[in-house]
């Protein structure tokens, strides 16, 4: 999730991790609309590689018999 630039903690809330140190005391405030808008990013960047809109890095693999 970092690599689409979501933060740290609200990465960690989505996936229902503890955050570290003392954060997890005192950083109890909503992020709901932050993990949304992450959810929603997220979301765009996996139908981009559904529909084939990949991006350079990413390569096909190939599955089965034809697999090298």
């Amino acid at each position: 999730m970092a690599d689409i630039g979501v933060p740290f903690d609200v990465a960690e809330k989505i996936l229902g991790h503890k955050l570290p140190g003392v954060a997890h005391v005192y950083d109890r405030g909503g992020s709901r609309e932050q993990q949304r808008s992450a959810l929603n990013r997220l979301a765009q960047v996996l139908t981009d590689l559904e529909v084939g809109r990949q991006q350079e890095n990413v390569v096909s693999l190939t599955w089965g018999s034809n697999a090298a």
